[in-house]
């Protein structure tokens, strides 16, 4: 699936979400569904957040370039422990390193782990809240994804792909409208939980 599409439907369901309980999402919130909502791509070296990140958007780069993330976060926390978030992000970048496209990242375990050191990272920083938006984005991408032909390893290490019965091609002209649809509900929830 493309990365606007999974922003989109991220976008639509947080907001649904939101509106459901009767908050009033700021920009803060709708950047933590929109980050949520692209993060599961990370595992793949030409993903639009990869492409900002890496030299080239070849695997051989990302597990460099992941791989001195960890050492760094590591040097920091040891020189620093007050630098807790350092330590949270060292799994993070070791999953991200060596993972492969809609393998950890896409999964109960992976999502599970990211999740948990967005909260931890966002609870240090003032902003637990946070991750909840966070969390609503990354799942959304996962269920989105399973809609996809291709499907994701749900249950990883397990190697089978889980997707649903009704699914469609990335790029088809069902994504664009399903893209279009969750812009306009994003729009609209948007709307909702500002009056």
């Amino acid at each position: 699936m493309m990365t606007k599409t999974h922003i989109s439907v991220g976008c639509a369901v947080g907001l649904a979400v939101a509106k459901a309980l009767g908050m009033h999402p700021g920009p803060e919130y709708i950047t933590a569904i929109a980050i949520g909502s692209m993060l599961p791509d990370i595992d793949h070296p030409g993903s639009k957040i990869n492409r900002k990140i890496l030299p080239r958007s070849k695997k051989i780069d990302k597990m460099a370039v992941y791989t001195i993330m960890a050492i760094v976060a590591g040097y920091l926390y040891l020189k620093n422990s007050n630098m807790g978030f350092a330590l949270y992000t060292i799994p993070l970048f070791l999953m991200i390193a060596f993972s492969k496209h809609r393998g950890i990242t896409h999964s109960i375990l992976g999502s599970g782990i990211f999740i948990f050191s967005i909260y931890s990272i966002s609870n240090e920083l003032g902003r637990g809240i946070l991750a909840i938006p966070f969390a609503l984005g990354y799942l959304m991408h996962i269920v989105s994804d399973m809609l996809t032909s291709a499907g994701v390893q749900l249950f990883y290490p397990a190697k089978k792909r889980i997707k649903f019965l009704f699914r469609f091609k990335t790029n088809s002209t069902f994504e664009k409208v399903l893209m279009y649809i969750a812009t306009a509900v994003s729009i609209y929830m948007g709307l909702q939980c500002i009056f």
